[in-house]
């Protein structure tokens, strides 16, 4: 896997206090990508923070004693530009927001997963599905037009200060089963902290070798195909033909047998079910049968990106 990647960020305030929170959305927002918000108003609101349809609100939690923070997700359908959260009370608030790409589907995969804390410290979280390239970001609201230095290892900080508040937060990329941020400097009065995972989408499988590489025109060939990033239900074609058997393995290994095929090299394609492929050229070698008068004897066929040099 490879680590969500941020493409833009953007930040907005609303001021003067207002029931309707209009929050400005990263520049470029494509389908498919990943929208992050986080909101942190100015007063105590009687409350959560309502997300609008099509959003997915992941906390709104109240501060020690005034102040609120939210956060909340989309999946893009291509366009957005602002999202409007809603408070039942009047409020100033500011706003950062991420655009991102290459994170797992959260309708259909996994969502981004959040804690939240009263106070500096960002709490602990430990995402479903244990190691993983994560995305990592860390917020912290406060009542304050000061700037809180982010965690230890959490870079690109992206703040915003209104009038009476602050929206601060930053990222990192870490393989881990879980993370705990650390706190954030001077944080301000009353802060609000928080860790969010967003988790890496598949990449596509990687086809590394197949072993026996040779078989007869006829099929029937049992091979194993190895490589990387397999999933369960993959289909292979051989020169352009269905397997006639494809038996998962593990990520790194799956069973085959051959259809029937044409003499000489053909490329073979391991489709995973999300559509991602990858093709091993002149793959598969198919052989004449003794009717034939054809007798080809190859050598295993291995792609050269698999070989590591000690």
């Amino acid at each position: 896997m490879t680590f969500p990647v941020v493409e833009a960020t953007n930040t907005s305030v609303t001021d003067p206090s207002s029931t309707s929170h209009t929050v400005n959305l990263p520049a470029g927002v494509a389908a498919g990508d990943i929208l992050i918000v986080f909101l942190q108003t100015s007063s105590t609101i009687t409350g959560p923070v309502v997300f609008p349809a099509g959003w997915t609100g992941l906390y709104s939690h109240a501060g020690a004693s005034s102040a609120h923070s939210a956060a909340g997700w989309r999946k893009a359908t291509g366009g957005e530009s602002t999202v409007v959260l809603t408070t039942p009370d009047n409020a100033r608030s500011t706003h950062n927001s991420y655009r991102i790409s290459g994170a797992a589907d959260p309708e259909t995969d996994q969502a981004p997963e959040a804690a939240v804390n009263t106070g500096a410290n960002p709490p602990n979280v430990t995402p479903t599905g244990g190691a993983k390239d994560y995305l990592w970001l860390t917020f912290n609201g406060a009542i304050t037009t000061g700037n809180a230095a982010p965690p230890t290892n959490y870079t690109d900080e992206v703040s915003r200060r209104g009038s009476g508040s602050a929206c601060e937060s930053a990222r990192r990329e870490l393989n881990a089963t879980s993370e705990n941020p650390g706190a954030w400097g001077t944080p301000g009065t009353n802060p609000v902290s928080s860790t969010m995972a967003v988790h890496p989408g598949p990449n596509a499988p990687v086809v590394d070798s197949i072993s026996p590489n040779t078989g007869p025109d006829t099929g029937q060939t049992i091979i194993t195909i190895s490589g990387s990033l397999f999933v369960a239900t993959p289909t292979v074609t051989i020169g352009g033909t269905s397997a006639l058997s494809v038996v998962f393995n593990s990520a790194t290994s799956l069973t085959v047998v051959t259809p029937a095929g044409t003499i000489g090299p053909q490329d073979v394609v391991v489709t995973n079910p999300d559509a991602q492929n990858d093709t091993l050229a002149g793959g598969f070698i198919y052989t004449g049968t003794p009717s034939d008068g054809v007798s080809l004897n190859c050598p295993a066929v291995v792609r050269l990106s698999s070989i590591v040099a000690y």
